[in-house]
């Protein structure tokens, strides 16, 4: 019995592999097939690959490896040369035969990788809601979960909340200065909301309480040298010429340092801010069990916590495990502890403990705190502990970290500390950074209280969405539908750039129901359906009194009780160009998860889905589908074929970015 194919160019290279003993890189024909006078063909690849020396003639090489490659292939393809390649033409039966086999499959004909993987990501901290960052850590970690789900991993989903540390100890200082008994109930303001208000505040205050010792230490001599010596670089660069290569270079870096004065100099002022010490204080009182600190705390972190889930489950994320800083911080200290008795770590003229990263053998220079000079811990204290405990409690073969990539170098010394103190597992651990997340406007700043949070964006983008439909006459549609094409809207934008990159969210287009969008892709998808369920209203009883269904009876959308139809499907019919290409769009679906699967780029995934769309779309405008004057029974039955396995892997695609589907637009 012959084994179902899933790969169209496995296919084509193997049978090149028997034939020459090269297997070569096979890719999608470059022939421009509006032109009458080129040649047709689906596939190709360059014959230097084939070459074992340079002085072989390439046309010698080709004329007798595609005898031998014809040999090898099966029915259904013929091979043609133009140039230096060597083409490959594919018959629509055995196209169509291809996607029927990829849309059978629940994971498209993929090995399974059959690892055990955790996927941690949205981590956010107990100050604030989650703002249009955290949705795209969201978007990236949905995403990657069901498609490591999708590829056979059995994934374990994970959240750290940061709900201890300076930054929590500000709102809660904040909340006991302007709070007045206030509360979310009180004000009718949804809790993480609520207590980020407050973050707000203790940054406004604190502003305003160093503005003169900022203002101060900036009249400093050696600041204002500093100050001046910036002027002069600026106007230096300005009048260079750009021959000056060197010296460019140089006054660059030396401005480069200066350009940072303004942080150092408040980063100065904040060591003179009595807010910040009481922060400092307020934080020792709660590693101590502080019983008032502490009951503020849980208050305040609960009620962030409730706010927490109502988006979460918005977004409808779930976890499957959920771990808190304020539970494995003191796990942290004690290896700290462990490894300063060891050598491994020194403590400096300080007190605290310190990690010399230089010492350690790790690439990036510097010194990492560990445990404060108050024995007060910080966040890499706290993964020291949470990565045991990941590895050893779930005995996993991989674990994931989604943060933004302003942590790059926090993971590398993470990574080489954990190194150091001789975890051999260390090398399971990896960290996928994404770049930031901005506005048309400009650069988002939580401590500003210039985020966009991701309720709020989640509301504007359904509002946006009932407009255009009533615009577009669909005036009934509702808040649900209007949500979770929203939803999808704010998904596909976020995906469709590469993850490293800093991007720009723009609302209004990422809403819109053409071209590269969520919504355009689901209109596609709930137009294939409409299809579907107009071709099964259409059936009717075909030869001896046998009720047929022209999507076969094993299909969802068939009645009860229809049987198959008499003649197979006549897939030779599909004559049409864009027929073809469909086809051709429909059996690249395997082959794109395999590159997924080596590289992790959601993109791949996002352009396929929407190249797909956009195919189909440009079929049904040319190739009417449901049986009529100018569509034969067989032709219709050959198309809604097309239109079957369109819907799956629109559908399988939408899926694998964790893209929720509706079934109307």
């Amino acid at each position: 019995m012959e084994q179902p194919i899933y790969s169209i160019t496995d296919v084509l290279s193997s049978a090149v592999e028997r034939a020459t003993g090269k297997r070569p890189n096979i890719v999608r024909a470059n022939i421009n097939k509006n032109d009458a006078n080129a040649l047709e063909a689906d596939y190709g690849f360059n014959a230097f690959q084939l070459k074992e020396n340079p002085t072989q003639d390439i046309q010698s090489i080709i004329a007798n490896a595609r005898g031998e490659i014809e040999v090898q292939l099966p029915e259904g393809i013929t091979t043609s040369t133009v140039g230096n390649f060597i083409n490959f033409s594919v018959s629509s039966e055995l196209l169509a035969e291809t996607a029927g086999n990829i849309a059978a499959q629940p994971n498209g004909g993929i090995t399974p990788s059959n690892q055990r993987t955790m996927v941690e990501y949205f981590s956010p901290n107990t100050n604030k809601p989650a703002h249009l960052g955290h949705l795209r850590n969201l978007a990236l970690g949905k995403s990657l979960s069901s498609t490591l789900s999708f590829l056979g991993h059995e994934v374990v989903t994970a959240n750290l909340t940061n709900d201890r540390g300076a930054h929590i100890c500000k709102s809660m200082l904040a909340y006991e200065m302007f709070g007045e008994g206030r509360t979310p109930e009180s004000t009718g303001i949804k809790g993480d909301h609520f207590v980020g208000d407050y973050y707000v505040q203790y940054e406004k205050a604190l502003q305003k309480e160093i503005a003169p010792i900022v203002a101060r230490l900036r009249t400093e001599p050696e600041n204002i040298a500093k100050l001046q010596r910036k002027t002069e670089i600026e106007q230096e660069l300005a009048t260079l010429p750009p021959t000056e290569k060197d010296k460019i270079k140089l006054l660059k870096k030396e401005l480069e340092k200066l350009s940072k004065l303004d942080e150092e100099i408040k980063d100065a002022a904040k060591k003179e801010s009595s807010l910040e010490k009481k922060v400092g204080e307020m934080l020792i009182k709660w590693e101590a069990g502080d019983p008032e600190i502490r009951a503020t705390w849980r208050l305040m972190n609960d009620w962030v916590l409730k706010g927490f889930q109502e988006t979460l489950d918005r977004m409808n994320v779930h976890f499957d495990v959920e771990y808190f800083e304020s539970e494995i911080y003191n796990m942290g200290r004690d290896i700290v502890m462990e490894g300063l008795e060891r050598g491994i770590f020194e403590r400096d003229p300080s007190g605290a403990i310190i990690a010399d990263l230089a010492k350690l053998g790790i690439k990036k220079e510097g010194k990492k705190v560990l445990l404060r000079a108050d024995g007060t811990s910080v966040y890499t204290t706290q993964d020291i502990a949470i990565a045991k405990l990941k590895i050893e409690e779930h005995k996993l073969d991989s674990s994931l970290y989604i943060v933004a990539g302003e942590q790059d170098d926090h993971f590398r010394a993470l990574f080489g500390i954990l190194k150091a103190i001789g975890y051999e597992w260390v090398d399971k651990l990896k960290h996928l950074s994404y770049g930031m997340v901005e506005l048309p406007e400009g650069r988002m700043k939580s401590r500003e209280g210039t985020v966009v949070d991701v309720d709020d964006l989640l509301n504007d983008l359904r509002d946006r969405v009932k407009v255009i439909a009533a615009e577009k006459g669909n005036e009934i549609m509702s808040d649900e539908d209007a949500d979770k094409i929203g939803k999808a809207a704010a998904q596909y934008y976020l995906l469709s750039a590469r993850p490293e990159s800093t991007m720009k969210f723009d609302p209004e287009e990422s809403v819109n129901f053409e071209g590269k969008t969520g919504p355009y892709i689901l209109y596609q998808y709930v137009r294939t359906g409409k299809i579907l369920k107009q071709a099964v209203q259409q059936y009717s009883p075909l030869g001896a009194g046998q009720q047929t269904c022209p999507l076969g009876a094993a299909h969802q959308s068939c009645p009860s009780g229809a049987g198959e139809a008499k003649n197979p499907v006549d897939f030779s019919l599909l004559q049409e160009p864009i027929e073809h290409e469909l086809l051709l769009k429909l059996v690249e679906f395997t082959e794109k998860i395999r590159s997924v699967q080596k590289t992790m780029d959601q993109t791949l995934i996002a352009t396929y889905v929407f190249e797909l769309a956009q195919t189909f779309s440009n079929f049904y405008s040319k190739c009417p589908v449901l049986k009529g004057d100018k569509t034969s029974p067989a032709l219709s039955q050959a198309r809604l074929k097309l239109v079957e396995y369109t819907h799956t892997l629109l559908k399988q695609s939408l899926d694998l970015l964790a893209i929720e589907t509706v079934d109307r637009m």
